[in-house]
């Protein structure tokens, strides 16, 4: 966690730039995620991990999150990501993005989930794009300029259905139709 968050490629894309390269920091992070677990059931970060071919073990490649998002009313729900650098453009961020949708729609029955990312991050973007968010502008997101998407349930269950390729190809041609940054980018 603290080496994740201590590079300087992954903090220039965060909105909520928290010193979790610090010690004390990261670790107050984690007790009080823990008690977040116990208050909000199906909610919280997941860890994400890849493994090396050839080196057998799994190793931290970053999370995934769902999240409260009171800026957006009271029950909205963020999905998010970090992941480390070398993990970007694969597939991972659509693979933890596609089941923790399944996870916010089908078994916390959420009609609508959230995510933001950093304006000038076209990859995270264009990954949004193909999970099948929808922008819905930018706004403060602690300070910071965020910009918000959407993905209601059941567009989600209808654009689940497709498979990816197809999806990458719809959510391209409709960020190339609406002249959207990232046209092309790969999902990181």
């Amino acid at each position: 966690l603290m080496c994740m968050h201590a590079d300087p490629r992954l903090r220039a894309h965060l909105l909520d730039d928290q010193p979790l390269d610090r010690g004390i920091t990261a670790l107050q992070f984690l007790v009080n995620i823990s008690h977040f677990y116990r208050a909000r059931e199906g909610l919280g970060i997941w860890h994400a991990s890849s493994a090396q071919v050839g080196a057998g073990a799994a190793r931290f490649v970053g999370w995934f999150n769902l999240m409260p998002l009171p800026s957006r009313g009271e029950d909205a729900v963020e999905l998010g990501s970090r992941l480390v650098p070398e993990a970007w453009g694969g597939a991972l961020a659509m693979e933890g993005g596609e089941l923790l949708l399944d996870h916010a729609v089908d078994r916390l029955g959420l009609t609508r989930v959230w995510a933001t990312c950093d304006p000038a991050n076209r990859s995270a973007r264009a990954c949004l794009a193909a999970l099948g968010f929808s922008e819905r502008g930018e706004d403060d997101y602690g300070g910071r300029l965020g910009l918000y998407a959407a993905i209601e349930a059941d567009h989600w269950r209808a654009w689940r259905r497709l498979s990816r390729r197809e999806r990458l190809r719809a959510a391209r041609t409709r960020r190339q139709r609406d002249g959207q940054p990232g046209d092309g980018e790969s999902c990181a």
